[in-house]
């Protein structure tokens, strides 16, 4: 018999652990089903219900006065890749999306293109559908804020809330831009050298103005106690951007739900008051609603997880529960939040020419490639920085010479000449195998409950840490093994061939949340069925199996080379 080589695994001990009975425990094992717990921090609510076999995410609705760009393009992805993985363990999903239509904004946008808002709205939106086309995200619900069924569940929404509201006089600073009001606390001040006072937006930045009109008020304050109590639950996940909402929780004050029409006319009328419109915001958090069938039925209500950008949390985890309990609905479960994008390690903006368009990058990189960046650099406490050339070399480094070079490598004819997957071999296994190579194997077998709890904690790109280190031991072990030498033993080529193509299969099986094309072609290639890539077929369960033809051709991911300038 071959004398077989060690190879180091000190790699593996940063993202597994020896389980007990590691690979052996599972020969004889034909299935295994994951126990998959969400963690605490994001599952603990402060409201019963049952367990649901639909799991519901949601994106913000997004504004159509400008184009996509890469910070839109998270958000969906995000949501999009836990209902992959939730899908994956057996639930069924929901993914609402969709386009926020209304407001002064449009109003104003539409005007400088020499279009009606209604054009204008239908020509943005038709470009983040597109977008989800192009990067496979799989919406189950497009709500548009102009669309007849959702402005029949404002209306119906605004009488529900209509006991709690009165019409007043209000007065303060107004930013045109967010289309909200502030108080003196949320602007700053600043005096050029000639004198003249400025007026900003502390949170955005914009330019704010004085005015006082008649509106419809909410009374914030009078739910305080119950936000507090809902809040106690740690909807909000990561817990640390309650640092952005408690300075608002401790401040409730009246809040204006409506702004004249002779103002903004572009919206949904109040209800018996043509001469207000329904503040944009009201209008848009209701979509949430319409996609669950609000008025009619509200089956499967209240949702999993809203997943919003930092920016307009406030409005998700204090405007929202608000309205939703003075219309006496359940309150949503989690408030998943995230930070924003940097270019360059510059703040995207459109006057500095730095927005990055996600389209002109598929053209490029493919739209699994800057799914995979997205993703892998994401991450959701702290602000991601997006740079061209980094995500070159990641792109290079990992999906190319770690996945698919491992995939060329194990499905070269020069070694696979037969052009098999072969079966586990037990007995050569007892008898052949060294302890590194059952290390390896037992690092696979813990491999998806690591992964599934960083992905049920939207830590994607912790989940990716795990699996490419598993990927690459499994190069370092094809390099020590050297089973280009083994062509006249058989029995351990194949075993070698075998244990190889499993850590491939596992991981890409893993990897189906975050690179959908790329890890099903992959899947083709090993001849893996269909029905056998969800996570009742993630641990190396082996004895059972029988050979498979692959179908391997081609390069699964090519080298990507720098453009322009990327840096």
């Amino acid at each position: 018999m071959v004398a077989l080589k060690k190879f180091p695994l000190r790699c593996i001990s940063t993202c597994s652990h020896r389980v007990k009975f590691g690979y052996r425990a599972f020969l004889n094992v034909p299935t295994v089903t994951l126990s998959l717990v969400h963690n605490e921090n994001v599952s603990k609510f402060n409201h019963s219900h049952s367990v649901k076999l639909l799991h519901s995410n949601s994106t913000p609705i997004f504004y159509v006065n400008a184009a996509p760009h890469i910070g839109h393009l998270y958000t969906a992805l995000l949501a999009d890749a836990s209902c992959r993985w939730k899908e994956l363990s057996g639930q069924e999903v929901k993914l609402v999306t969709g386009t926020d239509e209304h407001g002064i904004k449009i109003q104003r946008a539409a005007d400088l293109n020499n279009q009606s808002p209604l054009e204008f709205c239908n020509s943005v939106t038709t470009k983040y559908q597109e977008l989800f086309a192009a990067f496979e995200i799989r919406y189950t619900d497009y709500i548009r804020t102009t669309d007849d069924n959702h402005k029949t569940a404002v209306t119906h929404f605004w009488n529900k809330i209509s006991e709690h509201t009165f019409k007043g006089y209000y007065r303060g600073w107004y930013c045109a831009n967010d289309e909200t009001f502030l108080s003196d606390s949320q602007v700053v001040k600043a005096k050029d050298d000639s004198g003249n006072i400025s007026v900003t937006s502390a949170e955005s930045g914009q330019p704010c103005e004085v005015i006082e009109e008649e509106n419809y008020l909410f009374p914030l304050h009078k739910f305080k106690d119950e936000l507090y109590r809902w809040h106690s639950g740690s909807v909000v996940y990561p817990t640390s951007f309650m640092s952005l909402v408690d300075p608002y929780l401790d401040s409730l004050g009246d809040l204006s739900i409506s702004r004249p029409s002779s103002r903004v006319g572009w919206g949904i009328p109040v209800p018996n008051d043509f001469s207000q419109t329904i503040y944009v915001w009201v209008d848009a958090l209701v979509n949430y609603l319409t996609a669950f069938g609000y008025p009619d039925s509200l089956q499967d209500w209240p949702i999993d997880s809203h997943i919003v950008g930092k920016d307009i949390l406030k409005f998700h985890a204090i405007y929202w529960p608000a309205f939703l309990l003075a219309a006496d609905l359940p309150l949503p479960k989690s408030i998943i939040c995230h930070s924003h994008w940097l270019v360059d390690n510059a703040k995207m903006s459109k006057s500095v020419g730095n927005v990055v368009d996600p389209m002109s990058l598929r053209d490029r990189y493919t739209a699994d490639g800057l799914r995979y960046f997205l993703l892998r650099e994401g991450v959701l406490g702290k602000d991601g920085n997006f740079s061209e050339g980094k995500m070159v070399d990641y792109l290079n480094s990992e999906l190319c010479n770690t996945l698919a070079n491992l995939l060329s490598r194990c499905t070269s004819k020069s070694i696979n000449s037969s052009q098999l997957y072969p079966p586990f071999n037990a007995e050569v296994f007892e008898s052949a195998a060294t302890e590194e190579w059952r290390e390896l194997m037992d690092s696979l077998n813990s491999l998806p409950e690591k992964v599934a709890e960083h992905y049920n904690n939207f830590k994607f790109y912790k989940g990716v840490d795990c699996i490419l280190m598993q990927l690459r031991c499994t190069n370092g072990f094809f390099d020590t093994v050297k089973p280009w030498t083994l062509k006249d033993s058989e029995d351990i080529l194949h075993l070698v061939l075998h244990l190889v193509m499993e850590n491939l299969r596992v991981c890409s099986i893993l990897l189906q949340p975050i690179i959908p094309t790329l890890s099903a072609n992959l899947l083709d290639m090993l001849g893996v069925p269909l029905h056998s890539r969800t996570v009742e077929y993630l641990l190396p369960v082996s004895s059972g199996s029988k050979t498979r033809h692959i179908q391997a051709s081609g390069h699964l991911f090519k080298r990507v080379e720098r453009v322009g300038g990327a840096k």
